[in-house]
């Protein structure tokens, strides 16, 4: 699947020391026509550093109707 961010909504919770290794979970939520509806968090030893709602644009819709990829 190609796809770019169309639009993002971020929140910071926390400061991130730097050189830290973090965790992103993302997850889709919603799909219609082109656009992909994710909503994501950044975690640091399991504490919530940010959250982000994206709207994503799927470039390939061509493709995936007919059956490509």
């Amino acid at each position: 699947m190609q796809i770019v961010t169309s639009e993002m909504k971020l929140r910071y919770l926390a400061l991130i020391p730097s050189g830290s290794v973090v965790t992103v979970i993302g997850e889709v939520v919603g799909e219609e026509l082109r656009l992909v509806d994710v909503k994501a968090k950044l975690e640091l030893e399991g504490k919530i550093m940010a959250e982000a709602e994206v709207i994503m644009y799927r470039t390939d819709m061509n493709e995936h109707h007919r059956g490509t990829k």
